[in-house]
C-alpha cells in the first residue's frame, strides 16, 4: 500500500531548498531602498529583504552545513527551523528550486588589484623557447636552445604597470644518446630549463619553467615546452 501522506511529502522536499542562519542586523539594504530599482530588489519582487548569515541548507531531504557560512540576501525575518536538528537554534527560509539566491562575496588581495579588477589575466605574454642547430656526433647530441620570456602589464588610462624581459639568452648543450636521460640547459632561479632524449623516434625535447613575483599581479608562473626535434 502506497504512503500518499509520505510520497507527498517527499515530493514536496524535493522542491524546496531550504536555508538555515541568522539575520546579519548591522547590515541592511542601501541601493534601491527596496523601490524595485536595483538588482537585488529586482530578484526578489514585493518582499521585505534582509541580509543573514546562512551556515547550512537541506535540498533534496538532505541536510549539510556549508565549509564556510555565506552572506545573502533572504525574503522575510526567516522562519523557525524545522526537518535538521542541528540548526535547531537557526532561523529557516524556504525557497522553491530555480529561486534567485544573492549572495555576497569578500576577497582580500591589494587595493589596486580591487581597484582595477583581475590584472592577472591582463599580463601580455612573448614569448620564444625553441632548439636550434641540432646536430649528431657518435652518441651525442648538442645543439642550442633560444629562450625568450617578455612580460608586460597594461595599467588603467593607457599606463604601462611593468615591462620586464625575464630572459634573453642562447645557451648550448650536449647530450648523450640515452633513452629518457634529461639535462638542465640552465637554472637561474626564477626561470630552469630542462632538455631530455627520446628513442622511437631518437628525438629531443625540453621544457622551461618560469615562477616569479611581479608587480601588483603578485606569483606568475608557467610551464612552456619546447617542441621536439627528431634526430
Amino acid at each position: 500500500m502506497t504512503d500518499v501522506n509520505g510520497l507527498l511529502s517527499r515530493t514536496s522536499d524535493s522542491l524546496e531548498v531550504r536555508l538555515y542562519g541568522d539575520l546579519a542586523p548591522d547590515m541592511r539594504l542601501l541601493a534601491g531602498e527596496g523601490k524595485q530599482t536595483d538588482p537585488i530588489s529586482r530578484a526578489y519582487p514585493n518582499q521585505a529583504l534582509s541580509f543573514a548569515w546562512i551556515c547550512g541548507v537541506r535540498i533534496f531531504g538532505k541536510c549539510r552545513r556549508l565549509p564556510v557560512p555565506l552572506i545573502a540576501v533572504v525574503p522575510g525575518p526567516g522562519t523557525e527551523a524545522t526537518e535538521c536538528d542541528e540548526f535547531a537554534k537557526h532561523q529557516m527560509w524556504t525557497l522553491p528550486l530555480g529561486a534567485p539566491l544573492v549572495t555576497l562575496t569578500h576577497a582580500v588581495g591589494p587595493a589596486e588589484r580591487i581597484a582595477w579588477g583581475d590584472v592577472h589575466a591582463l599580463v601580455n605574454v612573448d614569448s620564444d623557447f625553441r632548439l636550434h642547430d641540432v646536430r649528431t656526433d657518435g652518441t651525442r647530441v648538442s645543439g642550442a636552445l633560444r629562450s625568450y620570456l617578455r612580460l608586460r602589464q597594461p595599467g588603467p588610462f593607457g599606463t604601462t604597470l611593468f615591462d620586464i624581459t625575464v630572459v634573453d639568452r642562447d645557451d648550448a648543450f650536449s647530450i648523450d644518446v640515452l633513452p629518457n636521460l634529461c639535462v638542465t640547459v640552465f637554472d637561474i632561479g626564477i626561470a630552469r630549463a630542462q632538455i631530455c632524449f627520446h628513442p622511437n623516434p631518437n628525438r629531443v625535447c625540453g621544457e622551461v619553467v618560469i615562477g616569479l613575483d611581479l608587480p601588483v599581479v603578485g606569483h606568475w608562473g608557467q610551464t612552456f615546452a619546447i617542441a621536439c626535434v627528431n634526430i
